[in-house]
């Protein structure tokens, strides 16, 4: 009982607390993937409105496939953007100017705008890019 059960708890402990839940179950398949979040920041865009003063303001976080290494990472503490933050930052503007305030009221709004953006995102050409898996409003307004 003293070692399977540790390297067992062990496993559920780490997994457990992994972005996509149900990680101990992935494990034990031997098909866990690994995921990563990194934060874009805020953008504030103009809204396809007549009224030139429409515009959102959100913070996104996305969540892609992880290879392992950490994108980006410098040392003594300090980060740089991965490589694929451009484009993917440009993805996101392009598409939040597009959008009309009714789109974007509504949770179904929202939640559309999100596929719209994990969609964009995936069709980068970078060859960089990692394949994303979620896209997270982390906070939103909107005039």
């Amino acid at each position: 009982m003293g070692v399977s059960t540790l390297a067992l708890m062990n496993v559920r402990s780490r997994d457990l607390g992994a972005p996509g839940g149900n990680g101990a179950a992935q494990a034990a398949q031997g098909r866990a993937e690994e995921r990563a979040r990194h934060e874009l920041g805020e953008f504030l865009v103009n809204l396809d409105e007549p009224d030139p003063q429409a515009f959102v303001k959100t913070t996104i976080v996305v969540e892609y496939a992880s290879t392992g290494k950490k994108s980006g990472e410098q040392g003594e503490g300090k980060e740089l953007a991965p490589e694929w933050e451009v484009p993917v930052r440009d993805a996101v503007v392009s598409t939040l100017s597009q959008c009309r305030r009714a789109d974007l009221r509504s949770e179904k709004g929202k939640e559309q705008l999100k596929k719209e953006l994990l969609k964009r995102m995936n069709q980068s050409d970078d060859p960089s890019a990692p394949k994303f898996l979620a896209v997270y409003l982390t906070s939103f307004a909107m005039q």
